[in-house]
């Protein structure tokens, strides 16, 4: 597939005009239409424009069909690496809130131990905690339900890679899903610490690391399990996956 017919493809899915097309790239339709009829070239500026519109690689754009035999005969989403990556970082970053709300939920009521003989300001400094705790999970569900992302066609739709790329991606997926695990399994371990250490001693300071303890368990499960389900979601959209399980 030349670079003609790939602009072509890209911009009927996404429902551009070559008008709407030829305004984002601050060129005239007359140019886009000899682009897409193989009749001419787009400069540099505007070949890096119009991967940043789609949100394809330059490697894709300006590559021919014989590198892109397999991906490029399925119907789907282009997922380029840039894309992929992008997605996983803004991921890393969002799952960050529902942890540390929990986090600081559970760790918050770590406060009356530690006053223990000034009950109406520990109260008092718990409870504006948890609300910081509850205010995080709230924008966290927030941006989940009302996200506008550049990246909803690579959740919701099904997802061609090119084949170098997506072999790279499943051996990354393999070692990070086995990483997560990991963090499940040690923040187990943690939780069974603390349970040891509560049956084992007393006082209020033991009461004040077991919940520590639990407070950092449950933000490593929950941080590990939203990752899974990124990283799950994005090898499940995959067209040829679909196909497989299909059959």
């Amino acid at each position: 597939m030349t670079f003609s017919e790939k602009l072509l493809k890209m911009r009927k899915e996404r429902g551009l005009s070559q008008e709407a097309l030829a305004e984002q790239l601050d060129t005239s339709r007359q140019a886009v239409s000899k682009w897409e009829n193989g009749q001419g070239f787009p400069e540099t500026e505007k070949i890096l424009m119009i991967g940043n519109i789609f949100n394809v690689s330059i490697d894709y754009l300006l590559k021919e069909e014989s590198e892109f035999t397999d991906s490029e005969n399925e119907q789907g989403y282009y997922a380029s690496q840039e894309v992929v990556d992008g997605y996983i970082i803004s991921e890393k970053k969002r799952a960050k809130l529902p942890a540390s709300g929990v986090f600081i939920i559970i760790a918050s009521c770590i406060i009356p131990n530690v006053f223990p003989g000034q009950e109406s300001i520990a109260n008092a400094i718990m409870l504006c905690l948890m609300a910081v705790g509850v205010s995080l999970l709230a924008v966290f569900v927030f941006r989940l339900i009302f996200r506008t992302d550049k990246y909803k066609s690579l959740r919701n739709e099904p997802l061609v890679f090119d084949n170098n790329f997506l072999k790279e991606f499943k051996e990354n997926y393999r070692v990070l899903i086995k990483k997560y695990v990991s963090m499940v399994v040690f923040s187990l371990a943690i939780i069974f610490s603390g349970i040891i250490l509560a049956n084992m001693a007393n006082g209020n300071w033991v009461d004040g690391v077991f919940l520590f303890l639990i407070a950092m368990a449950v933000y490593i499960m929950i941080y590990a399990g939203y990752m899974m389900i990124v990283l799950g979601v994005i090898v499940n959209n995959d067209k040829r996956t679909q196909k497989k399980n299909d059959l």
